[in-house]
């Protein structure tokens, strides 16, 4: 992303579940940081798209690496892996 210039991250309560956390990407320049994806985990960026898991699928929302927007609404790719 951004040639290494942001990190993409979850951040979770000690208590909560890991459909519980927030999808977060932090600029390493400026250090702003912004909450992408609401409720799941184990994010990855690839090919475009931001992929994630939530409630036990996969799910892919199309992820610009230069503005670090997600366009869109995500959608569920894969259920029950």
């Amino acid at each position: 992303m951004t040639s290494g210039k942001a990190v993409l991250f979850v951040c979770q309560r000690v208590d909560g579940a890991y459909d519980a956390g927030t999808i977060e990407v932090v600029r390493l320049d400026s250090k702003e940081r912004k909450v992408l994806i609401q409720g799941g985990t184990f994010p990855i960026y690839a090919a475009g798209r931001l992929i994630f898991t939530r409630q036990g699928a996969l799910h892919a929302v199309a992820f610009d690496p230069r503005s670090l927007e997600v366009r869109g609404e995500p959608r569920q790719i894969l259920n029950g892996f």
